[in-house]
């Protein structure tokens, strides 16, 4: 066979590097899983995809050259050809056979012989027998073969009884079906001011952020994967790294990050609104409205002077001391009609207080509500709201959709339903305590 005149070629001018070398840094991640493409030379270095059981046939990961090598990680210490189920590609102990085959200290791989007859461990004769859909290919391994570290392949489709078999062309993964959505963590979070009292998910100024890019089992450390931070999707210039730190500018925005794994982007989920930012429209229950005015309009949270709730009696309810009654009616008015990015609008509650006596604000609930009748507002919706008992603050109030209200039509009326369940030891007597309602753009 005509590879084997060509190899001692290649060794013998390879330091003239007479041969070409596809790395994990410049090859594409395929959709079936291969971390590069793989192509297929015959005997007579002629590319092609459908051979015989016995056909002599060597792997390339160039579609032009018989001779560009497949290089292992760094830290790969053995390397296999190997031919398995597609499901078996990262599990050596379930392969249906492979070969051994040497691993040079360059970790190039030239050539390998990907005749599923030179498949000599394992049950070769089995997969002709039986036929179906299976992978070739070379796996780069540590811990003597027993950890897959990186693995270039193709899917193949073997015949029941003669062995021919036709492989699928290779195909790379543009739209990122193989790779995992990156998710985002708050990796070093800050513990002063308002962040003090954070709760799960919240995310504050300051706090560090981590892209975990979630890479499938088997990935390649030397891969290529970069970074790009966004703020409500868009593109916040210079921060590529893998971690990023909230900013004041971020008050009130969403975080998210593009991972990009060799030209494959994926996407995460956006943070929560981040919280702690000094450049927010804020009004209080007991305290004034805020108000920002624009050149094409204005977002405003307008909320009555002196306002208060108001409660009814309390009464006991399966031991407990309940007590109920609404916020009253407030307004949030968007007259934006050339950047009209929508609205969220949260709530935090302070403890209730009696002297020197303090009921803890998660036996306080508020469910929200959208006054139907003074509301002409359109792509408003009320938020789920908070149990007493088990609230957590601060939380959504309500939101307005992005385009939803344009010119002198964006009035909304909201209100929402309280209820205070005391604990069974606090003493009687009237406790006082204040809503804060917190606006912001999206």
């Amino acid at each position: 066979m005509k590879k084997n005149i060509l190899r001692a070629v290649v060794v013998a001018v390879g330091a003239a590097l007479l041969f070409s070398i596809v790395t994990p840094a410049n090859a594409a991640y395929q959709s079936n899983g291969s971390f590069g493409a793989v192509y297929l030379y015959d005997t007579n270095y002629a590319l092609s995809s459908s051979y015989g059981w016995t056909s002599e046939v060597v792997g390339s990961g160039s579609a032009t050259s018989s001779t560009a090598v497949l290089t292992c990680p760094a830290s790969a210490t053995g390397a296999y050809t190997f031919l398995s189920t597609a499901a078996n590609v990262a599990t050596p102990g379930s392969w249906n056979a492979s070969a051994p085959i040497a691993l040079p200290g360059s970790k190039n791989i030239l050539q390998p012989n990907l005749s599923p007859s030179a498949q000599i461990n394992g049950n070769a004769l089995g997969v002709k027998t039986s036929g179906g859909a299976f992978a070739l290919g070379v796996a780069c391994t540590s811990n003597n073969g027993v950890t897959v570290l990186a693995s270039y392949f193709r899917s193949i489709t073997v015949t029941a009884s003669t062995g021919a078999w036709v492989a699928t062309e290779p195909s790379a993964d543009s739209t990122g079906a193989y790779l995992p959505t990156p998710i985002i963590t708050v990796s070093t979070p800050v513990t002063t001011g308002a962040a003090a009292n954070r709760v799960s998910g919240d995310v504050y100024v300051g706090d560090v952020l981590t892209a975990n890019k979630a890479t499938p089992t088997v990935f390649p450390s030397d891969y290529t994967v970069t970074y790009q931070w966004k703020r409500n999707g868009n593109v916040i210039a210079n921060q590529t790294g893998a971690t990023y730190t909230v900013l004041d500018a971020d008050g009130y925005a969403k975080i998210s990050v593009d991972v990009v794994y060799n030209g494959v982007t994926k996407t995460s989920a956006q943070t929560g609104m981040v919280l702690g930012g000094s450049a927010v429209l804020m009004g209080t229950i007991a305290m004034s409205a805020g108000v920002s005015a624009i050149q094409n309009g204005f977002l405003q949270l307008s909320i009555p002077a002196n306002a208060a709730a108001t409660f009814g009696s309390a009464s006991i309810v399966n031991n407990f001391s309940v007590t109920t009654g609404t916020l009253g009616n407030i307004e949030v008015n968007d007259t934006r009609w050339s950047s009209n990015n929508g609205w969220d609008l949260q709530a935090d509650v302070a403890s209730f207080v009696n002297g020197g006596n303090t009921i803890a604000k998660n036996n306080f609930g508020l469910v929200p509500s959208i006054v139907t009748g003074s509301t002409t507002a359109t792509g408003i919706t009320a938020a789920t709201g908070t149990t007493a008992g088990s609230a957590s603050y601060p939380t959504a109030f309500a939101s307005g959709a992005a385009g939803a209200d344009l010119g002198t039509t964006g009035t909304t009326v909201l209100n929402a339903a309280l209820t205070l369940r005391a604990p069974r030891t606090a003493p009687a007597g009237t406790y006082t305590s204040t809503v804060t309602l917190t606006l912001a753009t999206k």
